[in-house]
C-alpha cells in the first residue's frame, strides 16, 4: 500500500502540502500566535505608565491586525492543507499503480487551461483518460508540476472509487 508521502501530485489539485510543510505552517502559526499574545500583554502593562498618543496607538492597531491577518490566513491555508492530505489517503485506500501518458492540453489548443494536463492510461483492459481540473487561480497556484510530466510516460496510481489520478514521486 503507498503514503501520501510517495506522492508528488495529484490531478484534482496538483502539488498539495505535504506533512512536513503542514508541520511548518502550524509551527509558524503557533509562534505568531505566542508574538501576538506577547505584543497584547506588553502593551497593557506599559499602556497605564507610558504616555501614547493616539497616532500611536493607531499605530499599534494596526501592527496588530496585520499580524492577526497573516494568522488568519496562514490557518486557512493549513487548514485548506489538511482537508486535501485526508481526502488524498481515502484515495490512497483503493489505489492501483499505472502507468500513464501524459500531455498538456493548453499547447494544444487555447482553449484550455495554462498546464492542463490529459492523463491516458489503461486500468482493467479498460483505456482511460483523465484531464485535470481547471483551477481558480485567486485560490491556488498554477499546477506548474504537471509542465515536468509533458509527452511522458509517469506513474500514476488511480482510485477507481473516487476516480482519482494521482502522480508518484520519481
Amino acid at each position: 500500500m503507498f503514503d501520501i508521502d510517495d506522492l508528488e501530485s495529484t490531478l484534482k489539485f496538483g502539488k498539495f502540502q505535504n506533512k512536513k510543510s503542514q508541520l511548518i505552517l502550524k509551527v509558524i502559526i503557533i509562534l505568531l500566535l505566542i508574538i501576538i499574545s506577547l505584543f497584547i500583554i506588553l502593551f497593557l502593562f506599559t499602556y497605564k505608565y507610558a504616555n501614547f498618543n493616539s497616532k500611536q496607538i493607531q499605530l499599534l492597531i494596526y501592527g496588530l491586525l496585520f499580524y492577526l491577518i497573516i494568522v488568519i490566513s496562514l490557518i486557512y491555508f493549513w487548514h485548506k492543507g489538511k482537508k486535501r492530505i485526508l481526502e488524498i489517503s481515502n484515495w490512497l485506500q483503493d489505489a492501483v499503480e499505472c502507468t500513464a501518458w501524459v500531455e498538456r492540453l493548453d499547447l494544444k489548443n487555447q482553449k484550455y487551461q495554462l498546464y492542463q494536463i490529459e492523463v491516458t492510461f489503461e486500468f482493467k483492459n479498460q483505456k482511460l483518460t483523465k484531464v485535470s481540473n481547471k483551477m481558480n487561480f485567486v485560490i491556488d497556484s498554477p499546477p506548474k508540476i504537471f509542465a515536468k510530466y509533458n509527452k511522458k510516460f509517469v506513474k500514476i496510481l488511480y482510485s477507481a472509487k473516487y476516480d482519482q489520478v494521482l502522480f508518484l514521486k520519481h
